[in-house]
């Protein structure tokens, strides 16, 4: 049906110097009616625009159907690159049988560094492989469906628009929530200085706003770890489950009850010893997997307040909407509407940067201490940078040597009083089927 052809491609880029090597067409037949076309690129400095152009015999054959291109059809950057297409579904029913001369131009346009930004984060829990996802990926159709406005705007949203990028379709393949983990790119470093703490939530502890500045990026997991994930790690499902009975998406849940001794182990003291946790712990265990590459850990209060908010830090909720109970019912599972049970993550809308129950569902466990009182830096003109939180000298300990540390974001369980990015309280690290956990790292 087609003729399989080297070249080299006409096209070259515009305003820089990445050009089109080869190009190489292929007709899978007999095993199926699917063209590959591979074609290299080389010389560019971000991903560029690619464009196409079928002919036979030098006659342009007409696209019926541009959507029916798969693979790097919109963005690519150096090496080689892979589309693929059903001739019927690219140019339609009507088209001929058989093209005698068929040959692809490969055309570079203007280049975006933005499409090689690294968003989101794929870790493989049974094989251990990480895969970073670029913007470009997505633009290319390799991940489904994605949102860059964030439909839940009200009043007052200043998340630059620049940061906002959804992957929805993470909510609609249970894999992401079950045998992998998906990890979010949190854009802190270029933010600058920014007001932590209570704007209007209630809570336990006085949580007074102060000038906090994070200097460096870090990736925070979408969902909270899933039932499933911790159990794919640790070999049982750990902690509670309030909805045993539930077998439908029951791997979906968040883990409950998770201690936070058991999300990083007893033994090493946190802003004493840094990210150092135990190999038998969950994170330790996922550090392992991933083959002790990646600086897995709990995300630090601060880093947790940042990511909840996306940004958005003029409204207690990330949403932008007055704080109030219409407007928590609406994104987080609390007392008021998740009649006392926890709930499969991801059916609430996320925040701008595309992380889900952030707010309600279970508490989340942050690397810091807590001695029970207010924020020790309390300044609104000098920013406090990279806070770690209390050390654990100024902690009370239990006769088990457990202290408090700080969890965030309200459960299912609480009253809508504690649903707020600034909102927070301490726990023990005691057995709790409301708090669950959240994975962090830094970004490279």
């Amino acid at each position: 049906m087609f003729a399989a052809a080297m070249f080299a491609a006409t096209g070259t880029a515009v305003l820089n110097a990445a050009q089109v090597d080869t190009v190489l067409v292929r007709q899978q037949w007999p095993w199926n009616t699917e063209v590959r076309v591979e074609y290299v690129v080389s010389g560019a400095t971000a991903p560029a625009e690619v464009s196409f152009t079928f002919r036979n015999g030098g006659v342009t054959v007409p696209v019926a159907d541009a959507t029916a291109l798969k693979g790097d059809r919109l963005w690519a950057g150096n090496g080689t690159h892979v589309v693929t297409f059903n001739p019927r579904d690219l140019f339609g029913p009507a088209a001929p049988n058989e093209y005698a001369a068929f040959t692809v131009d490969v055309t570079l346009g203007t280049e975006n560094a933005a499409m090689g930004d690294k968003l989101y984060r794929i870790v493989d829990l049974e094989t251990g492989a990480v895969e970073d996802l670029a913007r470009g990926d997505f633009y290319n159709g390799k991940y489904g469906k994605f949102e860059t406005v964030y439909t839940a705007i009200y009043y007052a949203f200043s998340t630059p628009l620049s940061d906002v990028f959804i992957w929805t379709d993470v909510t609609n393949n249970i894999a992401w929530r079950t045998n992998k983990m998906v990890f979010r790119r949190v854009p802190a470093a270029a933010y600058g200085s920014w007001l932590m703490g209570r704007i209007n939530a209630d809570t336990t502890i006085s949580a007074s706003r102060h000038l906090v500045q994070l200097t460096s990026d870090y990736w925070m997991s979408v969902f909270p770890v899933t039932q499933r994930q911790y159990e794919m790690l640790m070999g049982e499902r750990g902690g509670y489950f309030t909805n045993e009975t539930e077998h439908v998406e029951r791997d979906g849940y968040p883990v409950c009850g998770i201690t936070y001794n058991a999300c990083r182990g007893k033994t090493y003291n946190w802003t004493v010893d840094g990210h150092q946790v135990t190999s038998s712990s969950f994170i330790g265990q996922l550090r392992t997997k991933t083959g002790n590459t990646i600086e897995f850990d709990l995300p630090t209060e601060a880093q947790w307040e940042f990511a909840s908010h996306a940004g958005q830090f003029t409204q207690e909720l990330y949403s932008g909407q007055t704080w109030g109970s219409a407007a928590i019912q609406r994104i987080a599972w609390c007392l008021d509407n998740s009649s006392s049970k926890v709930h499969v993550v991801g059916r609430r809308p996320p925040n701008a940067y595309g992380l889900y129950d952030t707010l309600g569902n279970v508490w989340e466990w942050c690397l810091d201490w807590s001695d029970g009182k207010d924020y020790a830096w309390t300044s609104t003109e000098t920013p406090e940078v990279d806070p770690q939180g209390v050390a654990m000298a100024d902690v009370t300990l239990d006769a088990s040597g457990n202290g408090n540390h700080i969890i965030r974001g309200s459960s299912y369980d609480t009253g809508r009083g504690y649903a707020g990015c600034g909102a927070r309280r301490s726990k023990n690290s005691t057995a709790d089927g409301s708090v669950g956990v959240r994975i962090c790292c830094p970004a490279e």
